[in-house]
């Protein structure tokens, strides 16, 4: 930290370097005349309190270092400092003497002052809580904490190079420079902590460079006289590979490695675009010449034309109209009269002409017109001396004997593969069609491994793509043109195995590691959110979520669907008599058995003793007798401590879905119901949930909550409270704030319960009536009580899943700015992951909005709905709340420690910070800062406190 600090400090003093430098040599040569104005050091004061946002440790460990450096320069400096710090409105603090500045007692004051941090002292209720979270606060335990971040950024690291080794066209010597560039790779994710947030970070561009230029080579390589490009690269990463690692080398080499990637690439650009635009060629004389054959066949197949016709089409007639098809300029035109030509000529020698009403040129015309457009197509001239003497005679000749008519014969478009129909002999139909669909989804770019070529395997790319998608042209690595595919023979080698097809990410590799990197972190969050660690079974929260969608599913006419609850009888005396571990193997067992269990579907550890199973597709007396088998199960189960076997039973409780209709948290009770009875009655026993059981009290009617919530809004008996949330580290650069919290009373004053007034407002649409509510009166009493806003720092508002997809409500907080005149940086918003993902779109804007006007953005019980790396990704949220499910029992059990850590690396990872909530005692609290948590919230701090009574606290300090 203290080195973190002073660099910092060195920093800022850079940039006011050559103004200290300049007093320093006029003082020294004893011709300073001109008094330091206190403002040179105001604006660098200013600068540094802005971007370090120092607390008092911090600041007083930067006037340290600051007091050194400025005493060795100009003692006169501490007067002009002390005017500083006046003019900033630091307040005077306890005095610290430095020991190697004793004697300069004005310097002390004006180091107290600076070192006094305005924000945690001003206020009386976060000051204790604060020294509490630090009471036990061991300069070990940050390094030890450092220590790890580094060491999880190095590991990271590595898996970056294992990614980009991964590549499927991998090279040796890409490997060799690789793992060259691990060390200094390591070390720099280790020493940089926005590493993998920072994409212009000189070594990313280096490995994406070299992941790019992979595309350029052969692969295996090419012999090193035969691959210039591997030894520029050799050249360009030696220095890099010297163990260089000063950010302007590792600049310079990224700059230069930068520009022979783009060399390459322009060449290889250039190459596949001749490729194409040979293929668009040829693809257009294939189309004109199918175009020129329909057209002729549609006018003449199969009927009779004079008998010099067809060779006059052979030797060149086609191919003139080929050419006259693709002219883009006159095209139309020419290809309209060679047309017309053509028919004149049938109707002149007294075959059937498809225009019927044609009158053909004068013989002498008619035959000089054909001979002018043959001659620059008929490139046989003694084929065209044949065709023009029978034209000739046929036309001028007065003595000849009249042409001959002959049945016109088909015209060939083109010689083409068949378009892929039925599967071919020896593959199914189900396979074919998954081939022809991957051959449809293949874009230009992607890589086609040929493992069975002549020339022997080939690593080639789609080039080109016929607009029927029935042709394919591809490259090699240099981009020059390696042969065609059709359609067909690209299906069936996929379907043999014969062709590998690996789609193209364009993508920056490093983009791509990081990318697989934290969808692998949240893989392994959302696994241990959703399963107990000690078991391996699905835990509560995804037992809940089984069962909503068991229950949700319609036309349940036969009655089917059973939940059961079981618990261990005497559990408790295990653990007391033989131990926890004893204990916990037991759990583990019961949890095997039930996996072993026939029927079984949807298994839970509820935990403690509890286990939950789900039969969706069974009946009550089917699931009456799998509870009877299964308790029979349990009593033969071997299980032995210290070779001694011990006599193991289960309580089970059985619910009829059709008893409680579809409500889940109906369900639930009865569960809960029938296995007390099960237990009350001596345990070992199956019971059976009855509807009528008077021990079952039901629920009230919750549409009487909305007079409530409606009367609440009308006659202003909602009122506000709130709770600090406070940093865990001293010198963290970040200052206390308090979430609001909402409470409600009835018209006779009683305290009317919150969770279930929120849960109303929200199911009648309400709620954004009462989050307005709630950011009007925050804002009204920010205003009125201004003055004492230095030492709160700020509000976080709660907004509701409602309001989260509201745009109107950006504008409603805009207005409640312009009419306080307040600070926006004194409120905050906090937002449910739930509520925030359930409309990404629409949420990502207003959180945007609201930062844009200078609020910061929580994303609260962060955990719980288990949003994915991308949806969060979207969400430019400032802190992330881990939900209070898993704080709560983060010091007893292994998994919600996991899942807060995780949870604590994620938000790390992304550049956020974390806020622990429920922390209700010093244990959770120490635990909570070991992993690394940045704030904590919960009785352990502070309990909740009307806005009034902090104000009360505050004056009374």
């Amino acid at each position: 930290v203290a080195t973190w600090l002073q660099r910092e400090l060195d920093e800022q003093l850079a940039a006011i370097g050559s103004r200290l430098a300049m007093v320093r040599a006029e003082a020294t040569a004893g011709t300073f005349g001109v008094p330091l104005e206190p403002q040179h050091f105001t604006v660098a004061l200013k600068d540094v309190a802005k971007r370090l946002e120092l607390g008092a440790v911090s600041r007083q460990v930067l006037f340290d270092r600051a007091a050194r450096v400025l005493h060795e320069g100009l003692p006169g400096l501490y007067d002009a400092l002390d005017s500083a710090l006046d003019n900033l409105g630091v307040p005077a603090a306890r005095p610290r003497r430095h020991p190697s500045h004793d004697d300069v007692t004005s310097t002390e004051a004006a180091a107290s002052r600076l070192a006094a941090d305005t924000p945690v002292p001003a206020d009386p209720v976060s000051t204790p809580a604060v020294g509490a979270a630090h009471a036990d606060l061991d300069p070990a335990a940050i390094d030890t904490l450092i220590a790890r971040e580094a060491e999880q950024r190095e590991t990271l690291a590595r898996e970056m190079l294992d990614r980009v080794s991964a590549l499927p066209n991998m090279t040796v010597s890409l490997g060799e420079w690789l793992g060259q560039l691990g060390a200094v790779l390591q070390h720099e994710a280790a020493a940089d902590q926005g590493f993998f947030n920072d994409r212009s970070h000189p070594l990313r561009r280096i490995v994406d460079d070299l992941s790019h230029l992979q595309m350029f080579r052969a692969s295996p390589d090419l012999d090193p006289a035969e691959d210039p490009l591997r030894e520029q690269v050799s050249g360009l990463l030696a220095p890099v590979v010297r163990g260089a690692s000063d950010r302007s080398m590792l600049s310079a080499v990224a700059e230069s490695l930068g520009r022979l990637t783009e060399e390459q690439s322009q060449r290889y650009q250039r190459r596949v675009e001749r490729v194409v635009e040979a293929c668009r060629g040829r693809d257009r004389v294939r189309r004109a010449r199918l175009a020129v054959a329909t057209e002729l066949n549609r006018r003449y197949m199969g009927k009779r034309v004079p008998a010099v016709v067809p060779p006059l089409l052979r030797v060149g007639w086609r191919a003139v109209m080929e050419l006259a098809w693709l002219d883009p300029a006159r095209g139309t035109e020419r290809y309209a009269a060679q047309l017309a030509l053509l028919d004149g000529l049938v109707a002149s020698l007294g075959g059937g002409a498809f225009d019927r009403d044609i009158v053909p040129p004068a013989p002498e015309a008619l035959f000089d017109r054909v001979v002018q457009e043959l001659g620059p197509a008929a490139f046989d001239p003694f084929r065209r001396a044949m065709v023009e003497d029978e034209l000739r005679r046929a036309l001028l000749d007065p003595l000849a004997p009249r042409p001959a008519l002959v049945p016109m014969p088909a015209l060939e478009g083109v010689d083409e593969q068949p378009a892929p129909g039925a599967a071919p002999e020896g593959v199914s139909p189900e396979g074919w069609e998954r081939c022809l669909t991957r051959c449809a989804s293949i874009a230009v770019g992607d890589r086609l491994k040929l493992l069975d070529e002549p020339m022997g395997r080939q690593d080639l790319r789609v080039a080109w793509i016929r607009d029927d998608r029935a042709d394919f042209a591809l490259v090699d690595h240099r981009g020059l043109r390696a042969r065609d595919i059709c359609l067909g023979d690209l299906a069936l080698g996929l379907y043999r195995r014969r062709i590998q097809l690996r789609p193209m990410d364009g993508r920056p590799i490093s983009d791509l590691a990081v990318d697989a990197m934290l969808g692998r972190m949240e893989q392994r969050l959302a696994y241990q959110a959703a399963h107990d660690s000690l078991t391996g079974l699905i835990n509560r929260r995804q037992f809940r979520s089984a069962l909503e969608a068991a229950l949700a599913v319609p036309d349940r006419a036969d009655g089917s669907g059973v939940l059961l609850l079981m618990d261990l009888d005497q559990f408790r005396l295990v653990n007391d008599i033989h131990g926890y571990d004893t204990g916990d193997r037991l759990l583990v067992a019961v949890a095997r058995l039930l996996e072993g269990t026939p029927g079984a579907k949807v298994i839970a550890h509820m935990g403690a003793d509890r286990f939950a199973v789900l039969l969706p597709d069974v009946g009550l007396a089917d699931g009456e007798k799998w509870a009877h088998s299964l308790c029979g199960s349990v009593v033969r189960m071997p299980f032995d401590w210290q070779g001694q076997a011990l006599a193991l039973s289960v309580s089970i409780g059985v619910v009829s879905f059709a008893a409680q209709g579809d409500g889940l948290t109906n369900l639930l009770q009865a569960g809960e119901k029938a296995i007390s009875a099960a237990k009350g009655q001596g345990g070992d026993r199956v019971y059976l949930y009855c509807a009528d059981d008077p021990d079952i009290a039901r629920q009230k009617e919750s549409v009487q909550w909305v007079v409530q919530v409606d009367d609440a809004l009308d006659r202003g008996r909602l009122h506000l409270r709130c709770q600090p949330i406070v940093p865990l580290r001293p010198g963290s650069a970040q200052a206390a704030h308090y979430e609001v919290l909402l409470g409600v009373s009835s018209g006779s004053s009683e305290l009317l319960p919150v969770a279930e007034f929120i849960e109303a407002a929200e199911r009648y649409h309400r709620m954004r009536a009462v989050d307005r509510w709630v950011a009007r009166a925050v804002m009204q009493w920010i205003a009125a009580h201004r003055d004492h806003m230095p030492g709160l720092h700020g509000f976080a508002i709660n907004l509701s899943g409602q309001t989260a997809s509201d745009p109107g409500f950006v504008e409603f907080v805009r207005q409640q700015f312009d009419r306080t005149g307040i600070d926006p940086a004194w409120v905050s918003f906090e937002v449910t992951e739930t509520a925030a993902v359930a409309d990404l779109t629409r949420s990502a804007g207003i959180i945007r909005a609201l930062k844009a006007m200078g609020c910061k953005v929580a994303l609260d019980d962060f955990g719980s709905g288990l949003a994915s790396y991308a949806y969060l990704k979207e969400l430019p949220v400032d802190w992330l709340k881990i939900d209070g499910v898993f704080v709560r029992k983060v010091v007893a059990d292994q998994q919600d420690y996991a899942v807060v850590k995780s949870i604590n690396d994620i938000g790390h990872f992304l550049g956020k910070k974390t806020i622990a909530e429920y922390v209700a005692d010093n244990d959770i609290l120490r635990r909570v800062r070991e992993i690394g948590v940045d704030f904590a919230q919960g009785y352990a701090i502070s309990p909740p406190l009307l806005l009034d009574e902090l104000l009360d606290r505050q004056s009374s300090s």
